[in-house]
């Protein structure tokens, strides 16, 4: 497990789903991307949900994880933004 921001902590299977929620991949496109089965992507990116706390969310809660994830990776990098 990495330390994150502010104690949050993400494994780096999460990080690397992560970075692509935040930039837009859809949880098929990440399942085949990283070669896994669908319903364990949607499992991973549940848990983001919880742990940056969008689950109940009224608006488009992609969106919003999306946002708070460019804000946790930007902080952990301090200020540089997700890596390429």
């Amino acid at each position: 497990m990495s330390c994150g921001v502010g104690g949050m902590r993400l494994s780096d299977r999460e990080k690397v789903i992560a970075e692509m929620v935040m930039r837009g991949a859809s949880n098929k496109d990440i399942a085949e991307r990283l070669k896994m089965r669908l319903p364990t992507v949607q499992s991973y990116v549940r848990r983001l949900y919880l742990k940056f706390d969008v689950e109940q969310y009224d608006g488009n809660p992609r969106v919003l994880l999306a946002l708070k994830l460019r804000d946790y990776f930007e902080a952990e990098r301090g200020g540089r933004g997700p890596s390429n």
